[in-house]
């Protein structure tokens, strides 16, 4: 170690205990997590990921829509319209075992927009089978019914 080096670390302490000894230092306080709510509704992204986990585990093929993306900023849902997205487009698309879209919404609250509607019963013309289902649960439950009409 060089001198120098020696120096500037013994004068930064030196510094640091003065700041400490005049009370002009504050140690950080430590960030006070809230108690989750045992009551409180799981968003539309925690029933997601739920959902996705489970389709994963089964070894499902699916994709999800980022359509949430288009509200980050102006520019990026400029961005993400002229490559294709679609308002209302649902949640997920599942292709295999069955092939599926679920417009997902949170276990209370959420409806589905005009523009949800129109596309789903696109799809449905298509031959999708389509389905809003309220939580990861009803949802999982919905493709589970269906797989095993197929």
């Amino acid at each position: 170690m060089s001198e120098d080096y020696k120096q500037r670390v013994q004068n930064a302490m030196r510094k640091f205990d003065e700041r400490v000894s005049s009370g002009k230092f504050r140690p950080k306080r430590e960030k006070t997590k809230k108690p989750k709510d045992p009551n409180a509704v799981p968003t539309e992204h925690q029933e997601q990921v739920k959902l996705v986990g489970w389709m994963r585990k089964k070894g499902w093929t699916f994709c999800a829509i980022p359509n949430g993306g288009a509200r980050s900023s102006a520019i990026e849902g400029a961005r993400l319209r002229s490559a294709g997205l679609q308002k209302g487009f649902p949640d997920l698309l599942v292709f295999w075992p069955v092939q599926a879209a679920i417009e997902l919404k949170r276990q209370k609250g959420g409806r589905v927009s005009p523009e949800q509607q129109a596309w789903l019963d696109t799809l449905q013309g298509c031959g999708w089978q389509v389905q809003v289902c309220k939580g990861a649960d009803a949802a999982i439950e919905w493709l589970e019914e269906i797989h095993e009409q197929e």
